[in-house]
């Protein structure tokens, strides 16, 4: 859906289409954008919103999984761990990226960040054993699912909510959510 590009001039072009689509879904239901909206408000032919991409849901793919991406990329080259700093550091990032937040909740598409997270963690199997290696391997992929939908659902939520808490709140219910047993 779309190209993974090799170069950074390739990388910095394709993402500057990336958030040209977030800019003119800040403005417009997605179902009602076209490519040629998109090349329109770009000022580009149609031919170079093809080098990168196969459809709009091509570009909106890759500007979903580049966010991810990103936190992910941030994360492991700080050398992190799991701890309970990382949720706040979560937050905040997602904060940085809350236009798009919005976008998607306004394009009813929020489940569709909630989609790509899970489907990026499952092709991420060194994720499991680095986060979980105190879990069974038999059940790491079950415990990613529970934590990943969890986690993107209270993102979603927090938009919904027009980011009334902070990143460090958020953090801080996240991990009480995650250490808390919700049975007597």
């Amino acid at each position: 859906m779309y190209k993974q590009c090799k170069t950074q001039p390739a990388r910095q072009r394709q993402r500057e289409l990336e958030y040209g689509l977030l800019e003119v879904m800040l403005h417009h239901q997605y179902e009602n954008i076209t490519v040629s909206d998109l090349c329109d408000f770009m000022k580009i032919p149609r031919k170079a919103f093809y080098r990168y991409f196969s459809n709009k849901d091509g570009a909106l793919y890759a500007l979903i999984d580049h966010a991810l991406l990103d936190f992910v990329d941030l994360f492991f080259s700080q050398g992190q761990t799991l701890n309970r700093n990382m949720a706040e550091d979560f937050f905040r990032h997602w904060y940085t990226k809350k236009d798009l937040l919005r976008a998607l909740e306004q394009s009813n598409l929020s489940g569709l960040l909630v989609q790509r997270s899970l489907d990026l963690m499952k092709t991420r199997s060194e994720y499991l054993e680095i986060f979980f290696p105190f879990i069974a391997p038999e059940s790491r992929s079950y415990v990613l699912i529970f934590l990943v939908s969890g986690l993107m659902s209270q993102l979603v939520q927090w938009e919904r909510d027009h980011f009334s808490k902070s990143p460090k709140e958020m953090g801080q219910i996240a991990v009480h959510i995650l250490t808390q047993s919700f049975l007597p």
